[in-house]
This record gives C-alpha cells, sequence and structure tokens, in this order.
C-alpha cells in the first residue's frame, strides 16, 4: 500500500490504470493516507520528484490592462491540453 495515497496495488488499480488512481488522490486533495505524515512533506514536490509534474495543478495570475486589475486563472492540467477556469 502506498503510504502517501493509500492505493493498495493489485486491488485498487484493477479496475482503474494508477494514472486514473493518481489523478483522483490529487482531485481530493492529495493527502497523506498513512498517519503519521511526514514533516514538511509536499505532495507536488513529490509528484514533480517522481516524473509526475504534469499532473501538478497550477495557479497563475495575470494583470490586466494598464495593471488596473488583475484575473485569477486556475488552470487545471490534470489532462492533457491545458483548461483555464476564470474566477
Amino acid at each position: 500500500m502506498c503510504p502517501s495515497c493509500g492505493t493498495e496495488f493489485g486491488y485498487d488499480d484493477v479496475g482503474h490504470s494508477h494514472t486514473e488512481l493518481r489523478r483522483l488522490w490529487i482531485m481530493l486533495g492529495a493527502n497523506w493516507f498513512l498517519p503519521p505524515e511526514p514533516p514538511e512533506w509536499n505532495p507536488w514536490q513529490q509528484l514533480i520528484k517522481a516524473g509526475f509534474g504534469f499532473d501538478v495543478p497550477y495557479r497563475v495570475d495575470f494583470v490586466t490592462g494598464e495593471g488596473a486589475s488583475v484575473e485569477t486563472v486556475v488552470a487545471d492540467v490534470v489532462e492533457p491540453r491545458l483548461v483555464a477556469t476564470y474566477v
């Protein structure tokens, strides 16, 4: 069993790919599964170090006009294409 995401390999991955399970874990908050959580653990750094940086959701702030307003774009990079939601 993976201590960070809780996937029980050979059981949870019978009906789902590892990609689907990883993306579900991310959508649910990417929380540590088995206590105790390691000190200073960061799920996003873990994903990047494991080669899955493309699954890390990120946020981009754009300044529009002449700096009068800021639009926040929450980009969902869980899918292969970039989907941006304006907040």
